[in-house]
C-alpha cells in the first residue's frame, strides 16, 4: 500500500488488507495511518471514502457500548438491549426490502431451539424508516418470529455507528 499510496486504485489494496485482517486492531490501525497519509484528492474520492468509513467503524466497534443505544418495539416503546452473564446475543441487522434477510429469518426460525439451548438470544434490528415502519410491523405480525424484534430510531442508530451498509449483517456479542 505504501508503494502505491498515490495510485487512485490504492483503495483496492486497502480493502484487501482490511478484509484479511478484520479482527486485528493493530493492523487496522496501521492501515488507517497509511490511508491518512494519502493525498486529499484520493481520500475524498467516493470509493476511498467508503474504505475510510468502514475502517473507522471497525476500529471503533470495540468502543461502542450497546447500552448507549435504544430501539423501538412494535408499540413504539423505547427499549434497551442488555446481555446477561453467560449469555450471548446475536444481533441481526436487516430491513424488509432485503430478500436475503427475509430468507434468513426462515432459517433462523428453524434454529431457535438450538440457539436457546446454547444461551444465544436473537435480537433483530430493522433499519426500516419512514413509510417502511408499517411494512415492518405487518411483516412481524404475519411471520410470528419467536425472538426479539426492534426497529432503530431515526437518530443515534447503531447501524450508522457501526457503518453497517450490507444486509443482512450478524454480530455475536457476549457480556464483554
Amino acid at each position: 500500500l505504501n508503494k502505491n499510496i498515490d495510485n487512485p486504485f490504492s483503495f483496492m489494496i486497502g480493502l484487501n488488507i482490511m478484509f484479511k485482517n478484520q479482527n486485528n486492531q493493530e493492523v487496522l490501525s496501521q492501515l488507517m495511518s497509511i490511508i491518512n497519509s494519502q493525498p486529499e484528492n484520493l481520500k475524498s474520492h467516493y470509493t476511498s471514502g467508503l474504505l475510510i468509513k468502514t475502517l473507522k467503524s471497525k476500529l471503533n466497534s470495540g468502543n461502542i457500548k450497546l447500552s448507549d443505544f435504544s430501539f423501538l418495539d412494535q408499540d413504539n416503546n423505547e427499549q434497551k438491549i442488555s446481555i446477561e452473564e453467560n449469555e450471548y446475543i446475536l444481533l441481526d441487522f436487516w430491513h424488509t426490502a432485503c430478500p436475503p434477510c427475509l430468507k434468513d429469518h426462515i432459517e433462523i426460525k428453524t434454529l431457535t431451539e438450538r440457539f436457546r439451548n446454547n444461551k444465544i438470544k436473537i435480537v433483530s434490528l430493522s433499519s426500516d424508516q419512514g413509510n417502511r415502519i408499517e411494512t415492518w410491523k405487518k411483516y412481524l405480525n404475519s411471520k410470528s418470529l419467536p425472538w426479539t424484534n426492534y426497529i432503530e430510531k431515526e437518530t443515534n442508530r447503531l447501524t450508522d455507528n457501526l457503518a453497517i451498509s450490507i444486509f443482512p449483517t450478524y454480530i455475536l456479542l457476549d457480556k464483554e
